[in-house]
């Protein structure tokens, strides 16, 4: 964070923005991977659907509020998706 700030981003995106999402995106990019090699298509999409929800712009104050929601609906729904498709089998 300290080469962001040190090529003159504002403050509000290094401590407000990046510090939630950066970290959030290189794990579930990994996890996404993973899911992709192990051809686990449910759980690649649950990676992709974070990765875009940690990478949606939503501002300095709301990044971490929405952040944190956004993964929790996302895992919620996937932890639904996973119970019907269980059942079924």
């Amino acid at each position: 964070m300290g080469a962001l700030r040190y090529l003159g981003v504002s403050y509000r995106i290094v401590y407000g923005v990046y510090a939630p999402t950066a970290p959030l995106i290189v794990v579930c990019a990994a996890a996404a991977a993973g899911a992709a090699a192990r051809e686990n298509r449910p759980q690649l999409g649950v990676g992709i659907a974070i990765i875009a929800v940690a990478a949606a712009y939503s501002g300095p104050v709301g990044a971490w509020g929405y952040t944190g929601l956004g993964c929790c609906i996302v895992v919620l729904g996937y932890a639904a998706a996973l119970v019907v498709w269980l059942r079924r089998a």
